[in-house]
C-alpha cells in the first residue's frame, strides 16, 4: 500500500512528479535541498508548497509526492507522445495478423 508523505519528507535522490505548463508531466529526481527550496532536474520549488520559484503569474509549475495514480499519468502522458510522433509514419492495422504484429512492435514501449 502507498505510504503517504509530504514534501517535506522527501531526501536527495528521491522521484517525484513535476506538473508543467499546457499538460506536460514527468517525473524528476531531486538533485539539492535547501532549508525552503526543493532543486531538481527541471528547476527550482518551494519547498512548503511545491510551487516553482520565480517565473511570474503567467508561469505555473509544480512538484507533487510521486503516487502510483501520477506515474500512470506520466506513462501515458508519453504513450500520447509517441502517438502522436507515429501517427503519420504508421499504417493502422486491419487484419488480424496485422493487428498482433503492430502490438508486438509497441510492447517495448508500454508498461507493464
Amino acid at each position: 500500500m502507498y505510504e503517504e508523505k509530504t514534501l517535506a519528507d522527501l531526501k536527495v535522490g528521491d522521484k517525484v512528479f513535476y506538473d508543467g505548463q499546457y499538460g506536460r508531466y514527468e517525473i524528476v529526481i531531486i538533485e539539492r535541498l535547501t532549508p525552503r527550496q526543493i532543486v531538481t532536474t527541471v528547476g527550482k520549488f518551494w519547498k512548503d508548497r511545491g510551487y516553482g520559484v520565480g517565473g511570474g503569474d503567467w508561469n505555473f509549475t509544480c512538484i507533487r509526492i510521486l503516487t502510483p495514480e501520477r506515474e500512470e499519468r506520466v506513462s501515458l502522458e508519453l504513450l500520447r507522445q509517441i502517438a502522436n510522433e507515429l501517427r503519420d509514419k504508421i499504417t493502422v492495422p486491419r487484419e488480424t495478423d496485422e493487428i498482433k504484429q503492430f502490438i508486438e512492435a509497441i510492447k517495448p514501449y508500454c508498461k507493464e
